[in-house]
């Protein structure tokens, strides 16, 4: 194996201080991904303080016109690893600073109820995706779940006897774990899914897993949830769910 390179070091030591301070393990990989996807782009960017700014410009400036969100996530991982080499003493001034954040200009939609009797319906429930689909709607809108939490629930999380689901600290946004209640048909619906896994799957399988028995991701789960959007001839976005559960509190 070959020698590291520096920044390789540096993000090995960040993602260790991260752990330390009990982030989720969803934000690690975050971490992971991100300055990864930065530094083998650019990967002379530490050469000098000039080639970084440089470097990081254009980074953001490739998702300069996609979303709002696309565009904040990107800078807002590059801007956390830049702080904390500033703090190291790295660099001495961190260049994804002075770029502001980009307004968000999309509203995310309280969906009405005949809408969601709709969205609920459309799932083949023949099928484990569809299941998955159905089970993972009901439990959205009864918890108000963040789709990467819920995507980490596993089957030892779920308590049917008590209508609750736990999500542990190492995988809720907060590291903080909470119980959340569910109702019987939400309840019904998790355990029919989690009755139609396979048998060589282990209990570390998630239980909105994908048929394959692999963890979902956001990227997946809003293509799923723009096909329905399309049978709908009504856009809805995995977070519109939850904003329709606070919405309702």
């Amino acid at each position: 194996m070959g020698k590291k390179k520096k920044w390789e070091s540096l993000l090995e030591e960040f993602l260790f201080m991260k752990k330390a301070e009990g982030r989720a393990e969803t934000t690690i990989n975050d971490y992971d991904f991100h300055v990864n996807l930065f530094f083998n782009r650019f990967p002379i960017a530490l050469k000098n303080e000039k080639e970084l700014k440089i470097s990081v410009y254009e980074h953001l400036a490739a998702v300069s016109d996609k979303s709002a969100t696309t565009f904040n996530i990107r800078r807002e991982y590059l801007h956390s690893f830049c702080n904390w080499m500033v703090k190291e003493e790295v660099i001495k001034q961190n260049p994804v600073t002075g770029i502001p954040k980009k307004k968000n200009e999309g509203k995310i939609r309280n969906v009405d109820p005949e809408t969601l009797k709709k969205l609920i319906s459309l799932p083949n429930l023949k099928t484990f995706s569809g299941l998955r689909d159905y089970a993972l709607f009901l439990t959205t809108l009864d918890t108000g779940v963040r789709p990467k939490e819920a995507f980490s629930i596993l089957p030892e999380d779920v308590n049917l006897g008590s209508l609750e689901i736990t999500i542990r600290a190492k995988t809720a946004k907060t590291s903080v774990a909470r119980t959340l209640p569910i109702s019987p048909s939400t309840a019904r619906a998790i355990n029919r899914l989690i009755d139609v896994r396979l048998e060589e799957w282990t209990k570390e399988v998630p239980v909105f897993c994908t048929y394959l028995g692999t963890e979902m991701n956001r990227k997946a789960w809003a293509h799923r949830m723009n096909q329905y959007s399309k049978k709908l001839d009504f856009k809805i976005r995995p977070y519109d769910l939850r904003h329709t559960f606070f919405a309702h509190q």
